[in-house]
């Protein structure tokens, strides 16, 4: 399995956004949390990108396959 930090930090904002609008819908300040979601989010991959990583590996589809009991041996 290769892993695409790409993804993984897409996964881990998209969760961040989905807990802000679900569990913190009521709280004043879930605006600004999510815009500096989104803003540190760009920041890393830019950064990533800039460092040389990037586009040519690739994770398992959402990890599906890591959860159905599935093993590489």
């Amino acid at each position: 399995m290769n892993i695409n930090p790409t993804n993984r930090l897409n996964k881990l904002t998209q969760h961040a956004q989905n807990l802000l609008q679900s569990d913190f819908s009521e709280w004043s300040g879930k605006d600004r949390i999510s815009s500096n979601f989104d803003r540190l989010n760009e920041k890393m991959l830019s950064a990533y990108n800039r460092c040389g990583g990037g586009a040519d590996s690739n994770d398992d589809e959402d990890d599906k396959k890591s959860g159905r009991g599935e093993s590489s041996q």
